[in-house]
């Protein structure tokens, strides 16, 4: 599998989850759960520098962004908003001048969400590149503990430079981005894969999480 397929595949299996990453330029639309909440959405979005507009006639907020900027205006709101007005704003990205229309909403996200997704964009190139491993500690039996009756799967990821990456890091980011399906699903076929490469015999377990039933 090519880099750009691994990337791809993973990214395209979120996509009813989350709102379209940005590629390019295009405005992120902002609804807000209160109508008041407008001006707040606004103010922030311009404090961040972005250039930013209400549309009463949609009631949202639209901020132009890019793929450079989005971090860092998001950043900017997400410190700047109340914990409940990230949880209930919803957020949806479209490329260039376009309006959002009636099919766009089901892809539209808590800004909560979203700011979660763009942060752990890290996860598409640990999946790419193939820097998600499996290693399978010994279970030894308790009958004969000269014995090993199986093996515990254990997935570890590391940065560019080799430099491990704790696994409760890529769980917490996959778990707040909406991707712990799709990195589950990607564990185990390393997992498997890895297994064969490696020989391993006997009985062997992996954990499963529970969003992937």
């Amino acid at each position: 599998m090519t880099t750009a397929l691994a990337e791809d595949i993973f990214n395209r299996s979120v996509s009813m989850a989350v709102p379209l990453i940005v590629r390019g330029g295009g405005r992120l639309f902002f609804w807000p759960r209160s109508h008041d909440d407008l001006g707040a959405i606004l103010r922030s979005a311009r404090n961040a520098g972005a250039d930013a507009e209400r549309i009463d006639v949609h009631e949202c907020v639209a901020v132009s962004v890019n793929d450079m900027s989005l971090i860092g205006v998001l950043s900017a709101m997400r410190t700047d908003l109340r914990d409940e007005m990230l949880d209930k704003t919803r957020v949806l990205f479209k490329p260039g001048d376009a309006l959002p229309t009636l099919a766009d909403f089901p892809q539209a996200v808590s800004l909560k969400a979203y700011v979660a997704f763009t942060r752990a964009t890290w996860l598409s190139g640990i999946v790419a590149e193939g820097r998600i491993r499996a290693h399978y500690q010994p279970i030894v039996s308790a009958r004969n503990t000269h014995r090993i009756f199986g093996h515990e799967c254990l997935v570890r990821g590391r940065h560019a430079n080799q430099t491990p990456i704790s696994p409760w890091r890529i769980i917490s980011a996959a778990r707040d981005s909406g991707r712990m399906c799709s990195l589950d699903r990607h564990i185990h076929e390393v997992a498997l894969r890895d297994a064969a490469a490696s020989g391993v015999s006997g009985h062997w377990f992996l954990n499963v999480a529970p969003q992937t039933f």
